[in-house]
């Protein structure tokens, strides 16, 4: 019996080890965003200790799975003759693998929650092909290396403790007998404890459910609801559900009835191939312009708050035709290229160039080709990274300039050179394609606004944080920008459009998926046309193709999700956030999480309670519109391959 104690008490010793250290990690991510919760009158001291409470038992359900196996070992074992020395070492080892495991993905859901609002999950492997793209970025944020450090000082506290307590336990075990399977209550003891552990991996008491990542949502904080999740159990959770064959494709109602519901809403007059599609007419009498697109990285529609750091893009919003209620389609520079270059929605955590053949689209980029335009993408860095470069090729751009154009001793980091750097290049790559008399449709994409931060040593920003110093470069360096195209003879006869790749979590993050993520600013500039607005239309980057399109004049086939802002209006906007999809007008939000659970908020309030025992109606007209429309892009991609 004292042999079976005694490994019960080891493996109760590494548990409450693993518990405290993993709860370190949760009382760091909880400090981080502390200026966050203290904001909030209604956040009281009896939630917060809920929310760790709420930790402990998700811990508990990943601890009990990586000790079920040692607990039924060291059952069996206390029945045994043999050596307890090489048993042990072999639950050290097992113990300390998985566990630094969890420790290493705890670690990492700190700056992941910081930069997405979410837990870890399984969207991370979206990039285990650039894995020496994203180590290099990880090395070289300073604030990254910090977590890191900790990872690994933590590991090596955890694994010498459990080294430490294996030792005791093997002096213990000299010379204890075995006992016989008859035996007194030893039987008994194991059965208990083989049925707590089994208790401890369910997580509940509950007899039709096991814990779920819903059960962590106690409270109408968004912060605190997703404070308690284990970053493990989040991961393996979302990577069990891709892994399904189900959830291979998005399945979010039948396809055909999403087709006949979009084709009505969107106006499609052929639905009969493989595409939708409407014929739009043009207008000869307007001029062919230029248009300069750029993609801002990470620059959600909060960020015009800080006015003295965005200056300059304020005062362009003065002087432009602006849509305060524009959205990404996605939390991912990829969902922000191929939402606005593409005009497909984001189909939840699918990579859309990551595909096993490379699909054509009559994307913009495609039909302005078509239309005699010279098609450029100017990026910082590596254009192939997320594949974008190859299916960029593939749908008709003829030029990318990327970090192999530039020299190398412009290149600070994996994400190559600075925004400014690439905007003074794309002048002399402009004055050269435009002295054919052909008009040209550029793309650039910005980066500086995300980590790894540089700020270049000749731009000196105010006083602050690295990440407000960095938002104030990346003002400035559009504003040199525009400084040196002002310069330029096509200045005048160039239609300029800026939004976001995707959002940040900045301001307030009522919900527990992010607004500020999704909510982008939508500008249009005409150098040569000083008339601007504010126009409160509901928009997506899905829409910038279409309107562009339409300022042009230029007749078209659309086969896009996108609609015409200046002639055509939305009920709704939708988009997705990996394991989520939501769907807004200028009042109500309504999330759905692949999980079950489903949400209906009045953010135009700031309200975080759920209102969608009471406007259930409305919540299922806005879950049909934004499930159709997803729904019918995933039918129309899969019908490309």
């Amino acid at each position: 019996m004292r042999k079976l104690f005694n490994g019960i008490k080891y493996l109760f010793s590494i548990y409450i080890i693993a518990i405290l250290f993993l709860t370190l990690f949760r009382l760091i991510l909880f400090a981080c965003e502390y200026d966050n919760i203290a904001k909030e009158a209604s956040v009281q001291s009896g939630l917060i200790f809920k929310a760790f409470v709420m930790g402990i038992r998700f811990d508990t359900v990943i601890a009990c799975y990586i000790l079920i196996l040692p607990v039924v070992l060291i059952c069996i074992h206390s029945f045994l003759k043999t050596s307890s020395s090489a048993l042990y070492k072999g639950i050290h080892i097992w113990c300390c693998t998985f566990f630094s495991i969890c420790l290493l993905l705890s670690a990492a859901n700190i700056p992941y929650f910081l930069q997405f609002y979410k837990p870890i999950n399984a969207s991370v492997l979206n990039w285990a092909g650039e894995l020496s793209f994203v180590t290099g970025m990880l090395f070289q944020e300073k604030s990254f290396l910090v977590y890191i450090v900790l990872f690994i000082v933590v590991d090596i506290l955890f694994c010498s403790l459990a080294g430490y307590i294996k030792k005791r336990m093997l002096r213990l075990q000299e010379g204890v007998e075995p006992v016989k399977l008859y035996y007194g209550l030893t039987p008994f003891v194991c059965l208990l404890v083989c049925t707590v552990c089994f208790l401890g991996i369910r997580g509940r008491l509950a007899r039709k459910s096991p814990i779920r990542i819903g059960t962590a949502y106690f409270c109408n904080n968004s912060f605190l609801n997703q404070l308690g999740l284990d970053p493990a159990f989040v991961f393996l959770r979302s990577v069990l559900d891709m892994k399904k064959e189900k959830n291979s494709e998005v399945h979010l109602m039948d396809s055909s009835i999403a087709i006949q519901k979009v084709a009505a809403s969107l106006k499609f007059t052929d639905v009969s191939g493989k595409t939708c599609c409407k014929e739009v007419a043009g207008n000869d009498t307007l001029p062919h312009k230029n248009v300069v697109f750029i993609l801002m990285e990470g620059f959600c529609t909060n960020l015009l708050d800080k006015k003295d750091r965005t200056p300059f893009v304020n005062d362009l919003v003065r002087r432009s035709i602006y849509f305060p209620y524009a959205f990404s389609a996605g939390i991912h520079t990829m969902n922000g290229v191929y939402g606005t270059l593409f005009s497909f929605p984001a189909l939840l955590s699918q990579h859309p160039f990551k595909t096993g053949n490379i699909k054509s689209y009559n994307c913009w980029p495609a039909v302005m080709k078509q239309n005699g335009y010279h098609t450029l993408y100017f990026t910082t860095h590596d254009d192939q990274f997320d594949n974008i470069g190859g299916y960029l090729l593939a749908n008709q751009v003829e030029t990318i300039i990327s970090q192999k154009d530039y020299p190398s001793e412009e290149i600070h980091s994996n994400l190559g050179v600075c925004d400014d750097y690439m905007f003074r290049r794309s002048i002399e790559v402009l004055n050269r394609v435009s002295q054919d008399g052909k008009p040209f449709f550029a793309t650039m994409m910005t980066a500086s606004n995300h980590q790894p931060i540089v700020i270049p040593e000749y731009f000196t920003p105010k006083e602050g944080s690295r990440k407000d110093q960095v938002i104030e470069y990346s003002d400035w360096a559009i504003a040199r920008f525009f400084e040196w195209a002002g310069k330029q003879p096509w200045y005048e006869n160039t239609i300029f459009v800026l939004t976001g790749d995707h959002g940040s979590p900045a301001g307030d993050n009522l919900y527990d998926v992010s607004l500020a993520y999704h909510q982008v600013p939508l500008i249009i500039f005409q150098p040569d046309c000083d008339n601007p607005q504010v126009i409160n239309k509901l928009a997506g980057q899905i829409d910038i193709f279409p309107t562009v399109m339409g300022m042009l004049g230029i007749p078209y086939r659309n086969e896009t999700f996108g609609i015409d802002l200046f002639r055509e209006t939305r009920p709704y906007m939708y988009f997705s956030s990996d394991d989520s999809y939501a769907c807004v007008d200028r009042k109500y939000y309504y999330v759905n999480r692949l999980d079950g659970r489903e949400s209906l908020y009045n953010y135009a309030a700031g309200s975080a309670e759920d209102s969608l025992d009471f406007l259930s109606g409305k919540a299922q007209e806005m879950k049909e519109y934004a499930a159709s429309m997803i729904q019918a892009a995933q039918y129309i991609v899969k019908q490309k391959e």
